[in-house]
């Protein structure tokens, strides 16, 4: 955050660190502001944009967006563009390189973290590795420094690396060695050799991975009891080295145990299988437990890496099949396991995609094994081998998400499969990608800290292990977003320290300043609403928009508006919006002005929209041709003039021809546009029904337009506004003008 302070931050990268943080952010009441106002997808859009404007710049920078996007799209679920944001920091990487192997600077750490940040997103999602080999010798590449020396700047311990096994107390060391022993894994669970060939696969890793673990010191290792011990700012990463221990143990022996991976019954080698499956069962039943004490714990879920809710998942598939153990207690501790692993796995949900469609699949597995329930006495080292090995199912969807982290998403020849085509049940036989799209309804329902005083760049490192990023950055008192230049981005930042507060909490060390909380609050717009006025019009419009705002209304005094309403603009006429520091009146430019900002232009049709013509000219005709009209007609009344007198008949001759106009108009379509709702229906309704108030007129003539205003009463955004405004105003949506209170 010292860019923030001396003003050298790309606008990218901020904006990609917002939209990234957003996702996690819930104001006081759990709502999700900011992701359901649009802004957190508008900002990594944004930031996408920008960075691929500086992608031949070739800057290390450019890495620290690319990483926070893929995180970003990957937790909203569109895999694919998750993906490319991901090879373009890899490839990146191929063209700047890391540093000097041996370089012990500030910023040569900083250059290798941006590496391993990379590497470990190939790790979690189970790619092949090669291309990390063309970078840099992987095996004797320098492990990040302990937390301790990067507060400091320097590092006065022995280098470690995951080829010498030296321990340097840095838990990010430790946590990329056992994630470069999970790729190992998913390398042996990938082989389709012969058992024997793959039994000797299996007790190799497993080798590699006991040498491991038994290096780890133990401040490192995690149980039920200690984990209530552990600072919160260092339990993500502890518990994901921990979960990729037990999860690399889980899946390398289920891999050979039907029953738990899902795949076609075989008794070759069968004593081999049922230690396997004791040993799977073992780490399965121990990844709940670490699960269980975390949610006793109450520790924020946001905080949890997407990697913990695979984990329970698969814990979770280990275990289901002894929730019909004839052994109490088995059974009782499997249904206690799986209860806290869905727990998990749904808290985690509103965060991720993935954790929601884990949640999906837990049921589908639950329910295949329902239906068949197996035959199992006790633990699988005290059960009959037929109940592991005797499995008549061949999903390779549910085999691949049990044992690979994401291994669903992707198949060989279709590539990663688009968003909103995951397959709803992987116990089928439909591969991803092929157009399975998931329609379960229940689905939409499951929907350390661097202290450094000189900080050349973002350490994305950290980004990646804690999740909703607390306790990241670096900061002085002194920061300010107004320096950002709104047309490098095209979006108005200028005024985001009036739009977005950054509500922060300090704590104080002997040579730094840290922010430890960092929550993007998103300040809603104000609707000042003159009652029985046009200024109706805003809130219906925000209804319709799904756009949060404050309601301020003004009773009429007694019938022009009051002192303080007056005040909020020269003119003194409803409708007014604040926004920040922009104040802003008149209907046509407020409506503009909300959907352009806040909602992508939703309400208003495109340039090559068919219908763009038609929405043009009916958006200005209520301010050009029909409010012009009445608003004449009625101060022709208020002159209480003769009937026959020529201005009068005038006045009545154009509102008449506007309204006639009007009613052909939505005699043969559904909205003023045509088959879509736009911004022109909004504004169109206040002269119809409101504004008689004060400018009495029947609609008795015009009978297309009654049914268009039926329409318009059956929509939920019209119907909430008018709940919430003028509760006490009768709707004149019929053809008699209401009795109206007000004398002009």
């Amino acid at each position: 955050m010292q860019s923030l302070t001396n003003q050298s931050i790309k606008a990218h990268i901020l904006l990609s660190i917002c939209a990234w943080g957003a996702n996690f952010y819930r104001d006081d009441s759990g709502k999700a502001t900011l992701k359901d106002q649009g802004l957190m997808t508008k900002w990594a859009k944004e930031a996408g944009a920008l960075v691929f404007q500086d992608a031949e710049e070739l800057n290390d920078d450019n890495l620290v967006t690319f990483c926070n996007l893929s995180l970003f799209w990957h937790s909203q679920g569109s895999w694919k563009i998750s993906y490319l944001h991901k090879g373009n920091a890899c490839q990146l990487l191929h063209i700047n390189g890391t540093c000097p192997k041996n370089g012990s600077s500030l910023e040569a750490e900083l250059r290798r973290r941006r590496f391993w940040a990379c590497y470990l997103f190939h790790c979690f999602s189970c790619e092949k590795l090669f291309r990390f080999e063309a970078i840099s010798d992987i095996e004797n590449l320098p492990l990040p420094w302990s937390e301790e020396d990067f507060a400091v700047g320097t590092s006065s311990s022995a280098v470690a690396t995951i080829a010498n096994g030296t321990c340097s107390g840095s838990i990010s060391a430790e946590l990329i060695r056992g994630l470069n022993l999970w790729s190992s894994v998913v390398s042996v669970v990938r082989s389709e050799g012969d058992l024997n060939s793959r039994l000797q696969e299996i007790f190799r890793v497993e080798n590699n991975i006991s040498s491991w673990w038994n290096n780890v010191p133990v401040a490192f290792k995690l149980d039920a009891s200690t984990i209530s011990s552990i600072p919160q700012k260092d339990l993500p990463k502890i518990v994901l080295t921990n979960l990729a221990y037990h999860q690399s143990l889980c899946a390398l022996h289920s891999s050979i145990v039907p029953l738990f991976c899902w795949s076609k019954g075989d008794k070759a080698y069968s004593s081999a299988r049922q230690l396997s499956a004791q040993v799977a069962f073992d780490h399965a039943v121990a990844i709940s437990s670490l699960i269980s004490a975390i949610l006793t714990t109450g520790y924020p879920l946001s905080s949890m890496p997407i990697f913990v809710a695979y984990a329970a998942y698969s814990s979770c598939a280990i275990q289901i099949p002894f929730l019909w153990c004839t052994e109490p207690s088995v059974k009782e501790r499997a249904q206690s396991n799986i209860d806290a692993n869905i727990k998990m796995t749904q808290g985690m949900s509103s965060y991720w995609k993935l954790a929601s469609l884990l949640q999906l699949y837990v049921r589908c597995l639950h329910n295949v094994h329902k239906r068949n329930p197996p035959v199992i006495s006790g633990e699988p080292k005290y059960t009959d081998i037929s109940a592991l090995v005797d499995f008549d199912v061949d999903a390779s969807l549910a085999k691949s998400s049990i044992l690979q982290f994401a291994g669903m998403l992707r198949s060989d020849d279709n590539g990663y499969v688009k968003a909103g085509d995951e397959t709803s049940d992987p116990t089928t036989t439909t591969a991803a990608g092929s157009g399975n799209v998931l329609s379960n309804p229940q689905l939409s329902d499951l929907t350390a800290n661097t202290r450094s005083i000189e900080w050349p760049a973002l350490d994305i490192f950290n980004s990646l292990i804690d999740a909703d990023m607390a306790g990241l950055f670096s900061i002085d008192d002194n920061f300010d977003l107004a320096f950002i230049d709104a047309d490098q981005a095209s979006w108005d930042f200028a005024s985001i320290a009036d739009d977005i507060v950054l509500a922060v909490t300090f704590s104080e060390s002997p040579n730094f300043t840290t922010l430890n909380h960092i929550e993007l609050i998103k300040m809603p717009i104000t609707v000042h609403h003159l009652q029985v006025s046009q200024s109706e019009r805003i809130p219906w419009l925000c209804e319709e928009l799904g756009i949060e705002y404050d309601l301020k209304q003004y009773k009429r005094s007694p019938l022009l508006a009051p002192a303080d309403f007056k005040a909020l603009h020269p003119m003194g006429a409803a409708p007014v919006i604040t926004d920040g520091s922009t104040t802003l009146a008149e209907s046509c430019a407020c409506i503009e002005y909300i959907s352009h900002k806040y909602a992508n232009g939703s309400l208003f049709l495109t340039p090559d929209h068919p219908a763009y013509a038609d929405f043009l000219y009916w958006w200005h005709y209520v301010d050009g041709t029909l409010q012009t009209a009445l608003g004449r007609i009625m101060l022709i009344r208020s002159a209480k003039l003769s009937d026959d007198n020529p201005v009068v008949q005038f006045g009545k001759a154009k509102y008449r021809q506007a309204l006639k106009l009007l009613d052909e108009r939505v005699k043969s379509n559904e909205w003023l546009a045509g088959e879509e709702f736009t911004a022109a229906d909004i504004m169109v309704v206040f002269p119809l029904t409101t504004m008689r108030y004060f400018s009495p007129y029947s609609l008795e003539e015009y009978p297309n337009v009654l049914k268009y205003l039926e329409r318009i009463t059956r929509r939920e955004g019209f119907k909430k506004t008018m709940e919430k405004i003028d509760n006490s105003m009768e709707l004149s949506m019929g053809a008699s003008p209401p009795q109206s209170p007000f004398k002009l």
